[in-house]
This record gives structure tokens, sequence and C-alpha cells, in this order.
């Protein structure tokens, strides 16, 4: 079955995700299916959320991040982000 992820991320912990979550649950996304990472710095390579969210897809899903930030700095910036789900 399909189905919609979601991945939200604040850089401290002081900071809320809640603008992000409520943004993920308007897409279709189910409160189960969401991935947080609170205090995890963009610098960061690990962001261990958004690992498991990638763990979580198979094929036919769909990622949604909200804040197009996130894919900048993931796995290097690299530009397409189909090529990272493949295994970059």
């Amino acid at each position: 079955m399909r189905k919609l992820l979601g991945y939200a991320r604040v850089s401290t912990r002081q900071q809320s995700t809640d603008r992000q979550q409520a943004d993920l649950l308007a897409s279709g996304v189910r409160r189960d299916d969401l991935y947080i990472d609170h205090g995890v710095s963009g610098a960061r390579a690990s962001r261990p959320q958004f690992d498991r969210a990638l763990d979580a897809l198979i094929t036919g899903d769909t990622l949604v991040i909200t804040t197009v930030i996130f894919r900048t700095r993931v796995h290097g910036g690299q530009p397409c982000f189909h090529g990272c789900v493949g295994g970059c």
C-alpha cells in the first residue's frame, strides 16, 4: 500500500515543529508516519529520524518535506532526491 511519510526538523530544542507538523498532516501524512528530529543542526550529517524515514520508504511511497532547506543539506546537497533514496 502506498503511503505518505513526513519529515520535520528544527535545529534547537527550543524551536517548535508545530507548523511543519500541521503542514504535513494537512498534506495527508498520518500522525503515525511523521519523523521528527529536534535539536539537530543542519550541519550534522546524522539525522536519526530522517534516516528512519528513508528506511521506512518502500516502492511507491512518498516522503513529504515541507521546508526545502532540508533537501539542500542532506547527502551533500545532491540536486536529485531520488538518487539518494536509490542509494547515494
